[in-house]
C-alpha cells in the first residue's frame, strides 16, 4: 500500500518586509496624478467656459484694439511733454546755478580784498602810532601796554614759538560688497566742538594766540557748525585742520599732549583712523584779527549812555572802558560740546 504524497508545509506568519503592506509612496502617487490628469482644473475650466461662451465679434476686437492704441498714445504724449519740459528747464536750472556760484566767488574776492586793505590801513595805524609814542618814556610804555593788549584781543598779528596741532577726518564707512560709501553716520568726522575742545586745551595749556587755518582767534570768536561745513567766525575751514598756537614751546607741547583731550585724539586714530598730529615749531606768525564790534557792560537799571557826534558827524561813546593792565590774560572760547 502506497503512502499519500506529503504537503508543503505553510508559513504559519504571513512575509514581512517592504513590499508587503507598506503605503503607497507620496512621489508615486504624484506621479501618478500627473501621468492621469494632465492639464490643471482651472484651465480646463477655462477651456470648458470658451466653448459655451460665444466668441467676440470683430466689431468688438476692433474697439478693443482701438481703445488699446488710444491708451498708448495719451500715455505717449504724457511722457514726451514731461521729458520736453525737464529738458527745457535744465539749462535755466543750471544757468541759476552757475550765476549763484559767480556771485559766491566774486563776493569772496571783494571780501578778501577788503579784508587786505583793512590789513593795511591796520599796519599804517600801527606804524603811525609807534612813532608818535616813541617820543617819551610815558609814551613809550603806554606804546607797550597796547601792544600786550592787541595780543591778548587778536587785533595784532604776533610770531613766536609755539604748536601746529593738525586734525583731519577719518575714511568714511564703506560697504564691503559694493566698496560704495554707505551713506550712515561718519564718526571719524571732526565736529566743531572738536575743535573747540582742541583750542580750550592749548588756551589751558598756556597759549597766547590762537589761529584755526589762518583765522585768528579772539575771546569773542565762535567755532560752529552750519550744515556740513565748520565755521571760524562765520568763515568756512576745512579738513584737515591746522590749529596754531604760539607760547613756551615747551610748556605748551608738555602741558596738551598731557591733557584728556590729546589722549582721547590719539584714541581716534586707532579707533576710527583720524589724522591728528602735533608739532614743536620754533617761529610761527598768526595774523590779525578781522575785528568784531564789542559790546560794553553795564549795570542792570543804569541809564544808557547817549552817544556825542564829533563835528565829523561820527559818535562815539563818552567813555571807554577800563583797560585791563598786567600781563595777558587766558580767553576763552565758546563752550564746548560733549564728547564723541
Amino acid at each position: 500500500m502506497s503512502e499519500p504524497p506529503k504537503r508543503r508545509p505553510t508559513p504559519s506568519a504571513p512575509l514581512r518586509g517592504p513590499w508587503r503592506g507598506a503605503p503607497p509612496s507620496p512621489g508615486l502617487a504624484m506621479l501618478a496624478e500627473l501621468m492621469n490628469n494632465h492639464l490643471d482644473a482651472g484651465y480646463a475650466a477655462a477651456a470648458e467656459r470658451r466653448e459655451v461662451e460665444q466668441p467676440p465679434s470683430a466689431m468688438a476686437r476692433r474697439a478693443r484694439a482701438a481703445i488699446t492704441a488710444l491708451s498708448l498714445l495719451v500715455i505717449g504724449v504724457v511722457l514726451a511733454i514731461a521729458y520736453q519740459q525737464t529738458v527745457a528747464k535744465a539749462p535755466d536750472a543750471a544757468q541759476a546755478k552757475a550765476g549763484l556760484v559767480d556771485d559766491i566767488k566774486r563776493r569772496q574776492a571783494d571780501s578778501d580784498r577788503m579784508q587786505r586793505e583793512a590789513d593795511q590801513l591796520r599796519e599804517q595805524v600801527a606804524r603811525d602810532r609807534e612813532a608818535a609814542l616813541a617820543d617819551s618814556a610815558a609814551g613809550q610804555q603806554t606804546a607797550q601796554e597796547l601792544r600786550k593788549l592787541e595780543t591778548v584781543t587778536g587785533l595784532g598779528s604776533v610770531t613766536g614759538p609755539g604748536l601746529a596741532v593738525t586734525v583731519g577726518d577719518g575714511p568714511p564707512p564703506i560697504d564691503p560688497v559694493t566698496g560704495e560709501p554707505t551713506g550712515e553716520l561718519n564718526l571719524a568726522q571732526v565736529l566743531d566742538r572738536d575743535l573747540q575742545e582742541l583750542v580750550n586745551a592749548l588756551w589751558r595749556a598756556g597759549a597766547e594766540a590762537v589761529a584755526i587755518d589762518s583765522q585768528r582767534l579772539t575771546p569773542t570768536s565762535t567755532i560752529r557748525l552750519a550744515g556740513e561745513a565748520i565755521l571760524v567766525d562765520l568763515r568756512p575751514v576745512s579738513s584737515p585742520y591746522e590749529i596754531k598756537a604760539i607760547g613756551d614751546a615747551g610748556r605748551l607741547n608738555e602741558r596738551f599732549t598731557g591733557s584728556g583731550v590729546a589722549r582721547r585724539f590719539r584714541g581716534y586714530i586707532q579707533r576710527y583712523e583720524m589724522t591728528f598730529q602735533v608739532e614743536r615749531v620754533e617761529k610761527l606768525a598768526l595774523p590779525a584779527s578781522a575785528g568784531s564790534p564789542l559790546s560794553y557792560a553795564r549795570q542792570p537799571g543804569a541809564p544808557t549812555a547817549r552817544a556825542t557826534p564829533r563835528p565829523g558827524g561820527s559818535a562815539t561813546p563818552p567813555s571807554a572802558p577800563p583797560a585791563a593792565t598786567g600781563g595777558p590774560t587766558t580767553p576763552v572760547p565758546s563752550p564746548t560740546g560733549g564728547g564723541r
